[in-house]
């Protein structure tokens, strides 16, 4: 339980730093856009690797017909919640700054 509960802190703790990050040295990647579509997943990080290769790679390693999406608890899908917040504003930050162009 304070394994479980240490964990969401650093999590949460790490989602509210994300916006004092040099938007040029970072890449938000969400797992479930890579499981989707690999190649449009991956196309957030263009601006540090090839995007292509990355969604090659994440393809031909993640086998999502065996880790189909389970419950979540109230916690987890909060901090979920708070992620995908706080990287849909600093990815709408890194397009406004034109350091990479928004997926397809």
């Amino acid at each position: 339980r304070d394994g479980r509960r240490k964990t969401r802190r650093e999590a949460v703790r790490l989602a509210r730093s994300v916006a004092s990050l040099p938007l040029d040295r970072v890449a938000f990647l969400s797992y479930d856009e890579l499981r989707e579509d690999p190649q449009a997943g991956a196309a957030w990080a263009a601006h540090l690797v090839d995007p292509v290769a990355l969604g090659k790679a994440v393809a031909a390693h993640t086998f999502p017909e065996y880790h189909p999406a389970g419950r979540d608890s109230l916690v987890v899908e909060a901090i979920d919640r708070y992620w995908a917040l706080a990287w849909r504003r600093v990815r709408a930050r890194q397009a406004r700054a034109g350091i990479l162009p928004r997926p397809h």
